[in-house]
């Protein structure tokens, strides 16, 4: 497994060291990988020198060289420096700069990782061995479930005066889904159908409009009323009428306005005058009444 693993080790520090100009998403994360794993094997370039290549590599604004650019293959480009970092025992200035910048990403993963790591750093360096353990990637992770590693500070925390962990009770989910009085048989839903209707019903209270045959209770159309519209002005019901609205005589007159923006329009042909035939018709059966009435030939007291 040792060979093998310094086989790739120099492999891949080949390829980092005259990188082309375009390499595969996969190609980038593997050498990532291996190199932040095991690059402490390598004999042909330092770990300083391959911290410095990777980051490089990192900034070099080619986004081809990184296998498209994506966030994930630089957050794998990021741990590999941060692992040989730890392995290094000491940061470089350009991992310094590198993971500085990255503090700043819009990726919330990447930024995160970048401050974690330079919070470590400046505080507590003596860390670093511990959570980037050397060839720890093939140990199994034991899980607490019990979390007993807490028994201590909760212990603490309760003889200052906390208040012990309690259990919440059982909500209905828990009833439902684990077996509770729910799953026995005991449902707090009511899922018994309705009753069927005895006899129709519907279209009963249908609504008819103004001057239909359809009255209503008071003697008006049944019709909807407005809020204080139900009795009119002469005290019995329906809709109190409204007043038909009149042509106004004293509207906007544009007729003998002057058009400044374009061609000016034809003048209108004068109108003729309203004739009122009623008028006309009234005046000449006068006419007619006129000669035959005792007043036509100078009364009744007029000379023969």
């Amino acid at each position: 497994d040792m060979v093998l693993r310094k086989q790739a080790v120099e492999l891949y520090v080949s390829i980092l060291g005259n990188p082309p100009n375009r390499m595969p998403r996969v190609l980038v994360e593997t050498l990532a990988w291996v190199l932040g794993e095991y690059g402490y094997l390598s004999s042909t370039m330092t770990l300083d020198y391959i911290i410095d290549s990777m980051c490089t590599l990192l900034q070099s604004g080619n986004t081809a060289k990184l296998g498209g650019g994506a966030a994930t293959t630089r957050r794998l480009v990021l741990s590999a420096i941060m692992k040989m970092v730890a392995q290094y025992g000491s940061c470089p200035a350009a991992a310094a700069k590198c993971i500085d910048e990255y503090t700043k990403s819009q990726d919330p993963d990447t930024q995160r990782r970048c401050l974690e790591f330079m919070a470590m750093l400046t505080t507590a360096p003596y860390l670093l061995g511990e959570v980037f353990p050397i060839d720890a990637s093939l140990e199994d992770v034991e899980v607490d479930v019990g979390l007993s590693f807490m028994n201590g500070l909760v212990a603490e925390a309760v003889s200052n005066g906390a208040r012990p962990y309690q259990k919440p009770d059982d909500d209905d989910d828990d009833d439902v889904y684990g077996g509770g009085a729910a799953a026995a048989g005991a449902s707090a839903f009511k899922m018994t159908p309705y009753e069927k209707p005895s006899e129709k019903t519907y279209g009963q209270g249908q609504m008819h409009g103004l001057g239909s045959t359809s009255m209503g209770p008071t003697g008006a159309a049944n019709v909807a009323l407005p809020p204080g519209g139900a009795m009119n002005a002469h005290g019995g019901g329906g809709v109190t009428p409204m007043p038909v609205a009149q042509p106004a005589n004293d509207g906007l007159t544009l007729r003998s306005t002057a058009n400044v923006w374009g061609k000016k329009p034809a003048a209108p042909a004068p109108m003729a005058p309203a004739t009122n035939s009623f008028a006309a018709t009234t005046n000449s059966f006068a006419n007619s009444n006129t000669i035959n009435s005792p007043t036509s030939n100078g009364g009744y007291g007029g000379s023969s």
